[in-house]
């Protein structure tokens, strides 16, 4: 008896808690919602949140597997090992914040060596050649696709900033759609960098002989720095 009296007193507290923390409005709180019941706006937050990782996930393994090339094309094989590992990972594995972070990191690394070696303006090999006509198509693809996610990563930060579900979405929710968030964090900036580089990664090809793909051409007309 004691023990359901105790359990009583809880469900009663957690329950005036909410009332007490409602608006003066008259937007009170529902049980179900107090309760720790997922709302439509959770269900929708989380399908958002899992078509924002499939598209930034597939961008940025095109966008790996370019840079992976490039950096052959300048030598540094250690450096294509490890972008080919991080795209491969991607694929197989769970994706998680860190492992975004991961890619992200190493991606923005490949960009600063990349542009380096292009502001040094010596003239590509053979095989560096072939090494930037294999990286264009991968790289116009990750970039269009990085530059989408942005839009999408935004509308989803402003969705889980006003979505909330009830008082079980306050305490779980900012860990839930952190992946997501973190997304919308990076992505503004990062996107920047890539079209950067890959703006003159195009650049160096033409001046070298490269031929330049249709799709990297149609990704210089439609994105904007």
């Amino acid at each position: 008896m004691l023990m359901k009296f105790s359990k009583y007193l809880v469900v009663m507290s957690v329950f005036t808690t909410g009332l007490v923390l409602a608006p003066a409005s008259g937007a009170w709180p529902s049980l179900s919602g107090l309760m720790g019941h997922k709302s439509s706006s959770n269900a929708d937050l989380g399908a958002s949140q899992q078509a924002l990782i499939t598209d930034f996930v597939g961008s940025q393994r095109e966008v790996l597997q370019a840079q992976a090339l490039l950096e052959r094309a300048y030598g540094f094989k250690d450096k294509a090992e490890l972008l080919q590992a991080q795209q491969k990972a991607l694929s197989s594995g769970p994706v998680d914040e860190n492992s975004l972070k991961k890619t992200v990191e190493l991606s923005r690394s490949a960009n600063k060596q990349i542009a380096a070696e292009q502001a040094k303006q010596g003239a590509l090999t053979s095989q560096g050649k072939a090494a930037y006509t294999a990286s264009l198509p991968h790289f116009a693809d990750g970039v269009i696709g990085t530059a989408k996610t942005v839009t999408a990563a935004l509308s989803f930060a402003s969705s889980a900033e006003s979505g909330g579900g009830g008082l079980a979405g306050m305490v779980s929710g900012a860990d839930k759609l952190k992946v997501g968030l973190y997304i919308a964090k990076v992505t503004p900036a990062y996107s920047k960098e890539l079209y950067s580089v890959f703006k003159k990664t195009v650049m160096v090809g033409q001046k070298n002989g490269v031929t330049i793909p249709a799709n990297a051409t149609n990704a210089l007309g439609s994105l904007t720095p």
